[in-house]
């Protein structure tokens, strides 16, 4: 009804709720009753615990640190305060398996065996493909195309000549030109 003061007058709200006009400033004016006040006590406390911990701790472990400060509730009440208060855990991402070792596809030798040094120069180069963060969130939730999407950039490669270390080019536009089939690269 505090709300709603200045829509629609007091009085009108009073019959509509069926409380009289006296009870209705009575309870305004009353202050929080004991229950409430040791309630908004904890959770300030569940919010102190919960953002000292970086927002990873859920109600378990507000839980056990409280009862280790030598408060005195339950598994329910914290739940539901920190329900009631908007008071979440960070979930942990789950592990996601990239890399599939166990096939029978070719596999390139590894004519370097970890030697980077060379002789005569242009004999050995090294290459390095990375994907910006933006691409690689939207691949996960975009329904659009692998790399296209607003404002997103595409993959960057690189070639470096390994006894200079000077690098040879960048072919992220040329490699995401050819793929035009929506091939993954």
């Amino acid at each position: 009804m505090k709300s709603q003061e200045e829509e629609f007058p007091i009085k009108f709200m009073c019959e509509i709720f069926g409380v009289s006009d006296s009870g209705y400033y009575a309870w305004r004016k009353r202050d929080n009753s004991q229950r409430e006040s040791e309630e908004l006590s904890l959770v300030r406390k569940i919010e102190e615990i919960h953002q000292g911990s970086g927002g990873s701790y859920g109600s378990p472990r507000i839980l056990r640190v409280l009862k280790g400060m030598g408060e005195s509730c339950n598994k329910t009440k914290v739940e539901r305060l920190m329900k009631k208060n908007g008071i979440r855990a960070k979930a942990k991402r789950k592990f996601r398996v990239t890399t599939d070792s166990k096939h029978n596809l070719p596999v390139a030798p590894n004519i370097l065996e970890r030697n980077f040094s060379s002789e005569k120069p242009n004999q050995v180069w090294a290459s390095d493909i990375s994907v910006p963060q933006q691409v690689v969130q939207e691949m996960r939730v975009g329904p659009r195309s692998r790399f296209t999407g607003t404002g997103c950039k595409s993959p960057q490669a690189a070639w470096v000549k390994i006894p200079s270390r000077e690098r040879c080019g960048k072919g992220a536009k040329k490699a995401s030109d050819e793929n035009q089939g929506g091939e993954r690269q």
